[in-house]
Order: structure tokens, then sequence, then C-alpha cells
């Protein structure tokens, strides 16, 4: 099961998306080493011209459980977590431009730049 936004709140000068998570991958991030590797980071965002912006936040962000509300990882839960996630930008951003976020689904190898394999490009609905 891949992972949806819940809920997307863009300004000129912030992001902050409401993101499931199931709770499989939960799980794994308790028992990892790196949760990065495993729960995905907003890390920006494409444009409507296809521009792709990973670099756009500024420091490390903030992600974090919802609430408590939904059922608790264990081993044979199938339910979903809501993580939420936000960070101010870098520069100016025009919301209006933006039609998806992107998320780090791993690390480049050898320090190289992110490259689109290492992103999850995740569409915004028509309705924002």
């Amino acid at each position: 099961s891949r992972r949806a936004i819940s809920e997307a709140e863009l300004s000129p000068v912030s992001l902050r998306a409401v993101v499931r998570i199931p709770a499989a991958m939960e799980i794994a991030r308790l028992l990892a080493d790196d949760d990065d590797e495993v729960i995905p980071r907003l890390l920006g965002v494409r444009t409507k011209d296809g521009t792709v912006d990973p670099y756009l936040c500024m420091g490390m962000g903030y992600s974090a459980p919802l609430s408590d509300d939904s059922e608790k990882a264990r081993p044979g839960s199938f339910g979903e977590h809501l993580y939420v996630m936000q960070f101010c930008t870098h520069g100016i951003l025009n919301p209006e431009d933006v039609d998806a976020l992107v998320f780090l689904k791993s690390y480049p190898e050898d320090g190289k730049a992110l490259a689109k394999d290492n992103l999850y490009i995740v569409p915004l609905d028509s309705d924002g």
C-alpha cells in the first residue's frame, strides 16, 4: 500500500502535509536505526511546468505522528497512522504553481546529488 497525502497546506514560505503511513512502515521505522530510510521525509515540490525542487526545505523541518487515535502499530496490524510534516522554505513559493509534493525515498550512494530515483513525487488532488 502506498502512502497518501491526507491534507496539504502550501504558503509562499512554508509547506505542511498530513501523510498516511501504513502500520507496517511504522513498525519498520521503530526497528530501524535510521527512520529517514523508512518514513519518507517531505523535501519539496514539483511545479506544473514539471520542475522538481527537492531542496526547498530549510533545515530538517518537523515530522511527527499527528495523534495516538489510530490503532497502535504492532505485528499483524494493518491500520494507518497519520504523520504531520512541515517546514519553512528557503525561498518564496507560489502555491498555485505546485502540482505535487516531493518526498525522500532513499539517499543516493557516494554522496551524489538527489535524482528522481531517490524521490517519491506525489501529485496533489486537483481540488488542491
